[in-house]
């Protein structure tokens, strides 16, 4: 009978608040340094995140890991994905994923948590 607590081997869940805190950290630092280099206040981040890797073109599938930087900012665990922070004159900060691989089904299929940002799907 399968238990219904988690092992204590899964790693701690993380709130989607803290990547959000990561999300403004790096709003923040942009906005310092292009305030120092009398820049426009303007533009965005594109991030892609981590793709699912084959062995030797075999059916093989490596055991995927999220590009930390992606992770840390987004919390995004699923491969696939790209993450846009757009930043504008007003202080305004405005994140998106982008999901461009897998298919609208996949969403029943599988699920995901809830973020903090809009998921835009690419079919």
């Amino acid at each position: 009978m399968a238990s219904s607590s988690p092992s204590s081997m899964s790693p701690p869940m993380i709130p989607m608040e803290l990547h959000s805190l990561n999300r403004e950290k790096l709003f923040n630092s942009l906005r310092d340094h292009l305030t120092s280099c009398a820049r426009p206040l303007q533009g965005f981040v594109l991030l892609q995140g981590g793709e699912e890797q084959t062995r030797h073109c075999t059916d093989h599938l490596e055991l995927f890991r999220q590009e930390s930087y992606f992770a840390y900012l987004f919390g995004v665990e699923e491969p696939g994905f790209y993450g846009t922070i757009v930043y504008r004159l007003r202080n305004e900060l405005k994140d998106s994923i982008i999901w461009a691989s897998l298919g609208s089904n996949f969403l029943f299929q599988r699920g995901l948590r809830h973020f903090n940002h809009s998921i835009l799907l690419i079919v």
